[in-house]
Order: structure tokens, then sequence, then C-alpha cells
């Protein structure tokens, strides 16, 4: 029994972690950061995640019971980001090369 809903939360989790990707990605695309708010955000991300790590030991442990449940729903989230055609950032440089472009 517990194997059948397992396999069942891993689906949907599966799914759950791709379309909150997706939404996400487009809400990014809709308002794209400008270069400097892309190296503000990587500094940060760079900064914290040696915490990240050691916080996450510990929830794998809490969450041993749900781990196949959460790992799909991180196989979803990875497959959506990976797919997509252009990146927030390279929408946000590509505009920001054109205002800088010279007038003709």
């Amino acid at each position: 029994m517990w194997d059948w809903a397992q396999i069942a939360g891993s689906g949907v989790a599966l799914v759950w972690g791709w379309r909150v990707q997706r939404k996400g990605h487009r809400e990014k695309l809709l308002d794209p950061p400008t270069p400097t708010q892309v190296a503000e955000r990587k500094r940060d991300e760079t900064r914290r995640t040696p915490g990240l790590i050691a916080a996450g030991r510990g929830a794998a442990l809490l969450a041993a019971p749900v781990l196949p449940a959460l790992a799909a729903w991180a196989m979803g989230w990875v497959c959506a980001a990976v797919t997509v055609r252009e990146y927030p950032s390279e929408v946000a440089a590509r505009r920001a090369a054109q205002e800088h472009r010279p007038a003709r």
C-alpha cells in the first residue's frame, strides 16, 4: 500500500515541480532583471549556499519518508528549468543592449 502511495505522490510532485518552475519563469520573462540585478542575485546565491547545504542535510533526515516525492518534485522543477528557450537574464541583456545601441 505504501509503495503505491509513494508512486502517486511522486507523480503529483513531478507535475507540481514542473508547473512551479514554468510559472516562475513566465513571470520573470514578463519583467526581466537588469544586468546589475542579475549580478547581485548571483553574488547573494553564492553567499547563501553553505548555509542552505547544512540546512538541507537536516531536512533530508527529517523528510526521509517522503523523500521520493520530494525528489520527483525537484526533478520536475529541474527539467522545466533546463528546457526553456531563453532565460530572463538573456532577455534583460538583449533589452539593455538595444537601449544602449547608438542610433543610426
